[in-house]
Order: structure tokens, then C-alpha cells, then sequence
């Protein structure tokens, strides 16, 4: 008995990511060969699929040559590959001395695949924390954006990067917060 299999029931990949489509295909008495279909969403070397965009990946596993029974048909599957989720992170500037501070330069970053960046930059700023509202018996923080100079007072403040836009391959699924001290 001759024949080829690819089942992707299950999977969930991303822009960006690498996987070995062995674990997804079987071959019985053939050896198999993959290939793309969907040049801009995947691309296959040997059994290593890299995923290239958001959107439908095409496979077709075929018998590999020299061909071992010319009845065994190739057989072709798509998955999803879906956007990267990115987290927006705010850096941490070096510390200032009390009495000297000026406006730290706040970074945002995220971990984008290969060379891709922001469309629009995340605008990053410094914030001192307010606890709780008037009349609220819940803790609930307020970040509220200052301008840091020579008059801030010492202590430690939170990094917070908002906004920003990203490419169709990705989506913001989140900001993580730094920290920035004055001493």
C-alpha cells in the first residue's frame, strides 16, 4: 500500500514562525517531498516551513523522485497562518541624580520579525502613579504623564509606551511598563 497524508487539524502557527511539517504528514512506502503553493504567506526547504505573512498556507506533499508508484496522487492542505501578537515594551533610562534630571529619552520596542518595525512609533513617556480615585473603595491606579527636570522629585517613576501602529502581519496585543529613577 502506497500513499501520502498532511493533516493540519489543530495547528496554529504565526507570522514569523518555523516548524517541521514532518509531524504533520505521513507517507506509507514513498518518500515525500513538500512544497508551497502560497509563496507569500510560506516557503518550504526540505521539511522546514517558514511562515512569510498572515494569511492561507497552501502545502502539497508529492512523491519524491525517482517516483515509486506513478498512481500515488499528491495531496494538498492549507492552514491559517495568523498575525504575530506583539507587546509594545518601555525601556528603562540610565538613572539621574536629584536636582539635574532631564527628560529621559523613553524606548519602545517589540519583537518583530526579521527587519519589520513600527508603521508609527509608540510615543513613550514617564509617568508618576495616583492611587486611588475620590469616593472609590477599589485601588485603582492613574498614570499620570510629568515633565521631568531639575525640580522632580527623587524617587522612582514608570515608563509607559501608547499608541503605535504596526503592518498587517501583526497585531498590539499588549504594553509592558519600565521604570525611571530619579536619585
Amino acid at each position: 500500500m502506497f500513499g501520502l497524508a498532511l493533516d493540519f487539524t489543530g495547528i496554529s502557527k504565526a507570522y514569523g514562525d518555523t516548524f517541521d511539517i514532518s509531524s504533520y504528514a505521513a507517507a506509507s512506502n514513498v518518500a515525500a517531498s513538500f512544497s508551497s503553493d502560497t509563496p507569500a504567506t510560506c516557503a518550504v526547504a526540505g521539511t522546514t516551513v517558514t511562515t512569510l505573512g498572515a494569511g492561507t498556507c497552501t502545502i502539497t506533499a508529492q512523491q519524491a523522485k525517482p517516483l515509486t508508484d506513478p498512481l500515488v496522487p499528491p495531496v494538498q492542505r492549507s492552514f491559517t497562518v495568523q498575525k504575530k501578537t506583539l507587546t509594545v515594551v518601555a525601556g528603562t533610562p540610565p538613572s539621574q541624580p536629584q536636582g539635574t534630571a532631564s527628560a529621559p529619552t523613553v524606548t519602545c520596542t517589540a519583537a518583530f520579525v526579521g527587519a519589520d518595525t513600527f508603521v508609527t512609533s509608540p510615543t513613550g513617556g514617564v509617568y508618576t502613579i495616583n492611587g486611588r480615585t475620590q469616593g472609590d473603595t477599589t485601588y485603582n491606579t492613574t498614570y499620570i504623564p510629568i515633565t521631568v527636570g531639575a525640580s522632580t522629585t527623587a524617587g522612582n517613576y514608570v515608563t509607559q509606551c501608547t499608541g503605535g501602529t504596526v503592518g498587517g502581519n501583526y497585531t498590539i496585543g499588549g504594553y509592558t511598563k519600565g521604570t525611571f529613577t530619579i536619585g
